[in-house]
């Protein structure tokens, strides 16, 4: 996991300009970061912006749930739906299904690194969407097609 302008563009810059005011983070992000807050490279949420962390673990630095308007495991979002669900560099982590089905029934808009993507065994035909990025540092932006964003 590389902490790159592209992430940081990837991980703020796209929700904002969707307008997103609900955030499913999966995998916690900014915490495996090391942030501290809700910024962290030139990147911001505001405190406007519902930021919920999927967590694989349930050790975290009390700070953490500071910047986290919830946490959660995968099986316990309930009813929530969010307009945007963050992949980023979680590819190897537990329930790789789970966490495909919830993504698709929870976020209208997904971003995740391309490796990710892939992993999660998402199908470039099923989204509208692109990639961005380059060097090799690629993300995929897409949104399940005949779905409307939240």
């Amino acid at each position: 996991m590389e902490n790159t302008k592209m992430d940081i563009y990837a991980y703020f810059e796209i929700p904002r300009i969707f307008l997103a005011k609900r955030i499913l983070d999966v995998g916690m992000y900014l915490e495996r970061l090391g942030a501290v807050s809700r910024f962290i490279g030139g990147g911001c949420f505001s405190e406007d912006i519902y930021l919920c962390g999927v967590e694989f673990t349930h050790e975290h630095l009390p700070v953490i749930e500071t910047y986290y308007d919830k946490m959660t495991g995968i099986d316990d979002i309930g009813d929530e739906v969010f307009d945007v669900a963050l992949c980023m560099y979680i590819k190897g982590m537990e329930n790789p299904d789970k966490i495909r089905k919830t993504i698709l029934e929870k976020a209208g808009i997904i971003i995740a690194d391309k490796d990710t993507w892939e992993w999660l065994g998402f199908k470039e035909e099923d989204f509208n969407g692109d990639y961005i990025g380059q060097d090799g540092n690629v993300f995929v932006v897409g949104e399940l097609k005949n779905r409307k964003v939240l």
